[in-house]
């Protein structure tokens, strides 16, 4: 064996084993820099794992989509440049994330990096995103538009005095409607709970103040999540319960379409994310008849965002705050209170001269 043969090594050495290497394997493999790679045998176990990855992956369809959607702009990128996309440089990234920075929101580019990353680890290729050159300059990337005053933004806070607004307006209306809305969203400011958590909510899933949360973003262990309503939001429920006649569709989703006619139309089907985000904008337009609000409308985040913090400025513990949220991460919390001023300042007493 002479020398070249001693420092190099062939994917075709492995012979039927090597159709058996996992992605985490084949990565292995490939970024060892003796390897000689085999084209043919490299592209079939690409097209396995992905092929695999398509069929088992654990994605929300929302997820699946956005993903999708940032890798096809990358692969047409590459095309237009005559670049490879799978296994792609670490310069092709750099090119790509720098002439994406020039109009795009750093949390864009963080998404373009997750797609990028996402379909190399799932093929088996060597990650080109993980190169520090990637890194550093993402980096520099968001340090650049933070000076910019580009800011990450979030979600337009539905506070305590927006929630009254909307109790007072629409909770005892005629319109059934207009209940459900505010049950809706006094169940969502009550509970912390996102989009797909209060549309998600059967009759089972209440027991007096506890509602049983069975599948949330962090959780799909298949333990369920339990959190406690507010009384006042918890007699809300039960008063639309009764008025909209749920029971007698047996154990359905309790926020769902209403007709024209005032009735409820099927509880088999839940609420749409789109029915669920005028629910919102409806709400802003009450609590800002004239188009006077100093920030963008509600979205169907703006609970957690205002419900976080009024316990902030009402003193609540941060641990508590990330409990009854359900966030495994205090920095989520301290970014929703980042922006926001505290209607007390400590100092107010230290600097009574």
């Amino acid at each position: 064996m002479d020398s070249n043969q001693h420092h190099s090594l062939q994917i075709g050495s492995f012979g039927n084993a090597g159709n058996q290497l996992r992605p985490e394997q084949l990565q292995a493999v490939l970024s060892d820099p003796r390897v000689q790679m085999e084209r043919a045998l490299i592209d079939g176990l690409v097209a396995k794992h992905l092929e695999e990855f398509g069929r088992t992956t654990g994605l929300r369809e929302t997820s699946r989509a956005r993903l999708a959607s940032l890798w096809g702009q990358f692969v047409s990128y590459c095309l237009q440049h005559g670049k490879d996309s799978l296994p792609a440089a670490y310069t092709t990234v750099l090119d790509y994330l720098q002439c994406r920075a020039v109009t795009l929101h750093r949390n864009t580019l963080a998404g373009d990096v997750w797609a990028i990353s996402t379909f190399h680890n799932a093929a088996g290729l060597p990650n080109p995103a993980t190169d520090s050159a990637v890194t550093n300059l993402l980096k520099r990337i968001g340090d650049q538009k933070a000076a910019n005053e580009e800011f990450i933004k979030q979600a337009t806070p539905l506070r305590r005095h927006h929630l009254e607004t909307i109790i007072k307006h629409w909770g005892d209306s005629e319109s059934l409607i207009q209940c459900r809305d505010a049950t809706l969203i006094a169940v969502s400011y009550s509970g912390l709970l996102r989009s797909s958590e209060v549309r998600n909510i059967k009759l089972s899933h209440l027991d007096d103040l506890v509602l049983t949360i069975p599948v949330t973003k962090t959780n799909h262990s298949g333990v369920p999540d339990r959190t406690k309503l507010t009384r006042f939001a918890a007699d809300m429920l039960d008063v639309y319960i009764e008025r909209a006649g749920l029971r007698r569709f047996g154990d359905g989703f309790i926020f769902t379409g209403i007709s024209n006619q005032n009735r409820i139309q099927r509880t088999r089907r839940k609420m749409a994310s789109s029915t669920l985000a005028n629910v919102y904008k409806r709400a802003y337009s009450l609590c800002y008849p004239d188009g006077n609000g100093s920030e963008p409308a509600f979205s169907t985040h703006s609970c957690r965002v205002g419900g976080a913090q009024d316990l902030w400025n009402n003193n609540v513990q941060i641990e508590t705050i990330m409990k009854l949220g359900r966030w495994q991460k205090g920095e989520i919390v301290y970014r929703y209170s980042r922006g926001h001023v505290s209607s007390d300042n400590p100092f107010d007493e230290l600097m009574s001269f």
